[in-house]
């Protein structure tokens, strides 16, 4: 796996924004229209909130969109500027922001941040789909179970936020099939039926996943399959 941060956003498409950072109090970063739609939250929920909307608008400065409050959609998502594909992910100690420009190539992003902790084990069979549970059976021993079923979640949770202007309702943790053991340096994602018939022909999920320290980070991109020359 990547061993840095660093390492994982060089590895981006030029004019694709990554940022990581700490859950803590930026409630007085944020435009009071944003304040207001955690007022009456609790203090975690203010925290995680207010940390990643920052981060949001640091890399919307970063791209030159001009400042605006950061609002949500009906489904809580963040109702990003018209120009903007974004995504925002927290855990209880981190936070990521995940922001581009649209173009024609570039049509989806995702970004799913946690905490590194054990998954249980009566969650295998919800999240992992047969042929991964028999592919670790088969290649890890049973103490490192957890720690895997807990990768395959972020990237899942993070292929479904990329998804989200494509239309992601309705998909389940079985829609797709990830191996993080084939390619050390890049998770494989094989869509299934679900996820497939969505994605436009040609598109495969691009994926870079982070094990550090108390992390687990996992960005998905979608690229519009380009035209081959005439």
């Amino acid at each position: 796996m990547l061993q840095n941060l660093a390492q994982l956003q060089s590895r981006l498409p030029e004019g694709v924004l990554l940022e990581l950072g700490k859950v803590h109090d930026a409630t007085s970063a944020l435009y009071a229209e944003e304040q207001a739609l955690v007022a009456k939250a609790v203090k975690s929920r203010r925290h995680e909130f207010s940390s990643a909307r920052a981060l949001a608008h640091q890399l919307l400065r970063q791209l030159g969109i001009p400042s605006a409050p950061l609002l949500c959609l009906e489904d809580r998502s963040p109702d990003w500027p018209p120009a903007i594909l974004g995504s925002l992910s927290h855990s209880r100690k981190q936070c990521a922001a995940l922001l581009a420009r649209k173009s024609e190539s570039l049509i989806g992003l995702g970004v799913d941040v946690e905490d590194h902790r054990p998954l249980k084990q009566n969650l295998f069979a919800e999240i992992l789909t047969h042929a991964e549970i028999v592919n670790m059976q088969a290649a890890l021993p049973e103490q490192e179970h957890a720690a895997h079923a807990l990768a395959i979640f972020g990237i899942k949770e993070a292929v479904f936020k990329a998804m989200h202007a494509l239309g992601n309702r309705g998909l389940g943790f079985h829609a797709m099939e990830v191996d993080v053991l084939k390619d050390k340096s890049r998770p494989i994602i094989s869509p299934l039926t679900d996820l497939q018939q969505r994605l436009p022909q040609g598109c495969t999920p691009e994926v870079h996943h982070l094990r550090q320290d108390e992390i687990l980070l996992s960005v998905v991109l979608l690229h519009r399959p380009t035209s081959p020359a005439s």
